[in-house]
């Protein structure tokens, strides 16, 4: 976004996950499927 390359200008945006590469992760954290899931770190970051 514009803040973003305000914030970072050095910063090669090409290298920073689409939103769809990480929406899985959310869509999963706020179904029923994780209502057990708690008190854990979560990565959304795709694996490279």
């Amino acid at each position: 976004t514009g803040m973003r390359m305000l914030a970072y200008p050095a910063e090669d945006p090409n290298k920073n996950p689409k939103p769809e590469a990480l929406m899985p992760v959310y869509l999963y954290l706020m179904g029923k499927d994780s209502r057990g899931v708690n008190g854990q770190q979560i990565d959304a970051q795709p694996k490279k």
